[in-house]
């Protein structure tokens, strides 16, 4: 699939045994009402017989609020697969999974630098009190 034949996926990419577009918001809304449904189209129309995956990536509540009227309105073609993701989700998984011991210096070090970022970008989910005084 040429990218950008009718939309433009922001992140493509063609595995041996899956294809994964990948549409990423910032507080931003999707171009156009059919926007996802034009890019989960030129999935399925690329190359290779591969699972087709569309992940819509953005920061909550807009995302979870794109997610539910793309799911509601049940448009995409029923041989793409649908989900989405928040990037408090991503920062939060990302904090979690450098405390493994298995990455390399340079590995720490990046994951390190995104945290960073995405914190910066105020991405960070209220998970609970820590403890609140007894009165």
């Amino acid at each position: 699939m040429g990218q950008g034949e009718r939309s433009e996926i922001d992140v493509l990419l063609e595995l041996d045994h899956l294809t994964i577009g990948i549409e990423v918001k910032y507080h931003s809304p999707l171009s156009s009402d059919d926007q996802l449904e034009r890019e989960a189209s030129d999935l399925l129309n690329g190359k290779g017989q591969t699972p087709k995956f569309l992940l819509l990536l953005g920061t909550e509540p807009e995302v979870n609020m794109m997610a539910k009227k793309v799911m509601e309105d049940r448009k995409l073609p029923s041989g793409v697969h649908f989900g989405y993701l928040s990037w408090q989700e991503v920062l939060h998984q990302m904090v979690y999974v450098q405390k493994s011991e298995t990455w390399n210096e340079f590995e720490r070090l990046m994951l390190r630098d995104l945290v960073a970022l995405l914190k910066k970008r105020d991405l960070i989910v209220f998970k609970a009190f820590k403890t609140l005084p007894t009165l």
